[in-house]
């Protein structure tokens, strides 16, 4: 029993020292990055905001937000605005200009640095209802729901609810925020060479033992 113990708390020890190994720069990521958004596919510039989509409604995407997803030697995440949009210019049933407009938005990321092209899209349809006196849009994000951005240390993953209700300027003032979700894996090679250290530092432990 007492040997047991003793191996337990030694490997426990190896945990200890291996996750203490992981450099600061690599105990968490910081994601930054900046949202924008077009209509019916008409071309738009990283960083162009506020852009109108329809008579009295714009979207205005974030620049150089950022998250910090804990350490990366877990697959964390965290909640994410993408931008907000802002129907209080709206007035009478001008929501409705909105129906069957094709809403794409578009996420440049600049930190971590990205692996090839830095900007993926998410395509969705925008629709517009009108139900009795009260105007109401839904953005209908259409699969695939994420886009991963591949970076050295790991991918990237943005992803956006199947939905999302758009305020009418009676609720809110007219602002709804367009909330995602970015999430971070470690890279293999990372991981790989955190538990290659294990044996080694085991080794090491185990001879002092035995003197």
């Amino acid at each position: 029993m007492t040997k047991i113990l003793k191996s337990g708390l030694a490997f426990a020890l190896v945990a200890c020292v291996v996750a203490f190994s992981v450099s600061p720069a690599q105990a968490s990521m910081t994601v930054t990055y900046t949202t924008t958004a077009s209509v019916n596919g008409l071309p738009v510039s990283p960083g162009t905001s506020p852009v109108t989509l329809a008579t009295g409604v714009t979207f205005t995407g974030v620049t150089n937000d950022s998250v910090t997803l804990g350490t990366i030697l877990n697959n964390t995440s965290s909640v994410a605005s993408f931008g907000t949009f802002d129907t209080s210019g709206v007035t009478g049933a001008m929501l409705a200009d909105l129906n069957g407009k094709t809403f794409t938005l578009y996420i440049t990321q600049t930190t971590p640095a990205p692996s090839g092209s830095g900007l993926q899209t998410f395509d969705t349809t925008l629709v517009g209802q009108i139900v009795a006196t009260a105007s109401t849009a839904f953005v209908n994000f259409t699969a695939p729901l994420t886009q991963v951005i591949a970076t050295g240390l790991g991918p990237v993953t943005y992803s956006v609810p199947s939905q999302v209700a758009i305020s009418p300027p009676s609720t809110n003032g007219g602002i709804t925020t367009l909330q995602g979700q970015i999430s971070a894996a470690p890279e293999p090679s990372t991981v790989l060479a955190a538990l290659s250290a294990l044996p080694i530092l085991g080794l090491g432990l185990w001879r002092r033992r035995g003197k």
